[in-house]
């Protein structure tokens, strides 16, 4: 059964199309289930171009609860990705707090005022030490993981979009990391999005990805899709991938609490 978890709308302001879109290309691909987590609301002054605001968030619930009366055949569940910035800690705890989600992605996007994920920052790359940026990166990572704020760790090495990486790889510190996730008994998102990028790698790639096998941590699938046609991109080829390394099973949530399905 495919679920895709990391599924955005327009309320984030860098995605198109309309959510129903969305839902009948999840349907026309066979899904039995998706969840929409777009950008959580923060504090004005981060990242305001690409989240929604806070008065826009009921706009969110009331169209998740719209789509899930409008398509009965497949299952809609409500989700968020919040950001993990240290100073916006409390803040977002409050938020994730108030509501009702079925699950919480949590991702790192910042490092300071490093967006190293977007390409206006791109240039930055070139002026920092590849491998002092991994592990602060990673090491962010781990702390974001002990605030216990949420369900599912997002696009783990999302650092490589841009294709820099360091030479001698990065698996010690992102083990490190993943022992922080197995501690917390989280879930780490398996996200497609990176084939579409310059790094041409699903995110994390495949020696972490053996090592979460052999941790046994549980995952969930998610395209971190903007568009429409981005919905489930290559989950065909990466459910047979994640078979070959040695995974059976994926996540779906409701209400914050896992169970299991069959890859």
């Amino acid at each position: 059964m495919l679920i895709d978890y990391h599924v955005h709308t327009k309320l984030c302001k860098h995605a198109v199309g309309e959510p129903e879109e969305y839902i009948e290309k999840a349907i026309e691909k066979g899904f039995a289930e998706i969840g929409f987590s777009d950008h959580c609301p923060m504090p004005g002054d981060y990242d305001p171009e690409s989240r929604m605001t806070e008065p826009e968030f009921p706009e969110y619930l009331n169209m998740i609860g719209k789509l899930q009366k409008k398509y009965p055949e497949i299952v809609i569940k409500l989700g968020i990705e919040v950001d993990y910035f240290p100073k916006y800690v409390d803040y977002v705890r409050k938020f994730v707090g108030e509501n009702r989600f079925d699950y919480v992605i949590g991702a790192v996007h910042f490092l300071d005022s490093w967006g190293i994920d977007n390409e206006k920052f791109v240039g930055e790359y070139k002026h920092r030490d590849i491998n002092e940026a991994y592990n602060l990166y990673f090491k962010t990572v781990t702390d974001a993981i002990e605030t216990k704020l949420f369900d599912v760790v997002a696009h783990l090495d999302i650092i490589k979009k841009f294709g820099y990486k360091p030479e001698n790889g990065y698996l010690e510190i992102a083990t490190e990391t993943l022992k922080a996730i197995k501690k917390n008994d989280l879930c780490l998102e398996v996200n497609t999005s990176g084939l579409r990028k310059i790094a041409k790698e699903v995110y994390p790639n495949d020696e972490i990805l053996q090592k979460v096998c052999e941790m046994e941590i549980p995952i969930i699938l998610g395209s971190d899709s903007h568009a429409p046609s981005e919905m489930g991109w290559y989950f065909d080829e990466t459910v047979e991938n994640l078979k070959r390394i040695g995974f059976k099973n994926i996540c779906s949530f409701s209400g914050r609490k896992r169970t299991f399905v069959s890859l």
